[in-house]
């Protein structure tokens, strides 16, 4: 009920602004609903509509003329995690989203084509109500039943207040503590930076893929000074008053419409024209609008909670890899590790090997037949003293240490088989089961 009336209020303020004000352009919009109410008004009066949302749907921009998507896209970090897990060796995870409008589902199909080229698999994936509707008990048994996988990377793409629950959770279910990864999207990450210490107590460990802008640039330095000095005049109650990216691309997006307004007396489609045309140098990057979209982001950094803060890891370049730095002789590389050791839950010296042993996982049965030629290769003997078998050679060892080497739990038996190889072959087509183990 509070998303529907807030949303008849931004409809109601946006019909003011053009009915009554006059406006030429109209800047903010930052839901989808929000997009597609204040979007069908806006195309029916010929008054550009610049979205902040960096998840406007193509389908949405074709059917509203006058929408234009002004924050760059974010969905290629969903290539960033992708490459964090095939550098850590992981192959699954569970993925963890909030289903806060209907914007928050359009990541999944960017998720499943940036796995689609890799070895890595979703192993399940969890579904949360929005805070309106959260029921604690309901985000514990879900928490509850994904610990019963042995998978234990987990991606998180949920509000900030919603992956405080998670994670305060998560930490009593003892989901924090080592053998667990978890990793969040931009929508956590990006407001770090908001959270007091006692939020950063519970996230420890955590690593998070976050938008990523020179904070170091001088135009980034001044626009923070100007910034942080009003903010706290007209906010003085608020602790933290330094701009994140959400305040940068922002204001990025209205030097952009400022720029187009003031080089002519422009309106409707003109208006929109000349806005296309725009291209300049901004706080977060190069400032373009493509087909009514904001050029996407290829650049996003990686950051580690650590005690009660976090520090910046270095960054994932599309295209090119990680690297502790953003300049024009970087290095970069493959390997996550070359960013630095990373603090993981619980602080192992290791980087977690991304799941667990079960305890209801049938073994594999392996056939080992007790007449083989070449002893080096299999050998099987009766130890009388015992009652087992001793399977030892060459093949065993190899086979053993291959599935050392699997990045996921296989528990096997060793079953002994008196007869032909094609006999051997048979019983596993047949799937007869053989008597005599050793284990």
């Amino acid at each position: 009920m509070v998303e529907i009336y807030l949303l008849c209020i931004v409809v109601y303020l946006s019909s003011d602004l053009i009915d009554t004000y006059k406006v030429e352009a109209i800047l903010g919009l930052q839901t989808l609903e929000e997009v597609l109410s204040v979007g069908e008004i806006v195309s029916k009066a010929q008054i550009p509509a610049l979205s902040l949302l960096d998840s406007v749907p193509r389908w949405a921009l074709d059917r509203f003329s006058f929408l234009v998507q002004a924050s760059p896209s974010q969905f290629a970090q969903m290539k960033a995690f992708v490459a964090v897990l095939e550098s850590c060796g992981w192959n699954s995870f569970t993925f963890i989203y909030e289903d806060i409008n209907s914007a928050s589902t359009l990541v999944t199909p960017h998720l499943m084509e940036a796995i689609k080229e890799s070895s890595v698999q979703m192993s399940s994936i969890v579904r949360l109500s929005s805070l309106s509707s959260f029921s604690s008990s309901s985000l514990l048994g879900e928490l509850g039943r994904i610990n019963t996988n042995p998978c234990r990377v987990f991606l998180v793409h949920a509000s900030l207040e919603m992956g405080i629950h998670i994670f305060q959770n998560a930490k009593n279910l003892g989901m924090m503590e080592r053998g667990y990864v978890w990793i969040t999207t931009n929508l956590i990450t990006d407001l770090l930076h908001t959270v007091n210490s006692s939020v950063f107590s519970i996230m420890e460990g955590v690593v998070g893929l976050g938008s990523s802008f020179p904070e170091h640039d001088s135009r980034f330095h001044d626009f923070s000074a100007k910034f942080q000095k009003k903010f706290k005049t007209e906010q003085p109650e608020e602790e933290t008053n330094i701009p994140g990216i959400f305040a940068v691309e922002a204001y990025d997006a209205t030097w952009t419409l400022a720029l187009a307004l003031s080089r002519k007396n422009l309106s409707g489609q003109k208006l929109l024209d000349e806005l296309s045309s725009i291209s300049l140098t901004g706080i977060t990057s190069e400032v373009q609008l493509i087909n009514r979209q904001s050029i996407a982001s290829h650049i996003f950094q990686l950051v580690n909670v650590i005690g009660k803060y976090y520090r910046q890891l270095g960054f994932w370049s599309e295209g090119l890899g990680f690297s502790e730095v953003i300049n024009d002789r970087v290095t970069y590389n493959t390997s996550l590790q070359n960013l630095g050791h990373i603090i993981w839950p619980g602080k192992p010296l290791h980087t977690p090997r991304g799941w667990s042993i079960p305890t209801n996982v049938k073994p594999l049965r392996v056939g080992v037949p007790t007449m083989a030629i070449f002893k080096e290769f299999v050998e099987v003997k009766y130890d009388h003293d015992d009652h087992g078998f001793t399977i030892t050679g060459y093949s065993i060892e190899l086979f053993k240490e291959t599935v050392k080497r699997l990045p996921y739990y296989l528990p096997y038996e060793f079953y002994p088989f008196t007869g032909s190889y094609d006999s051997l072959v048979k019983q596993v087509y047949l799937k007869v089961k053989i008597t005599h183990s050793y284990i």
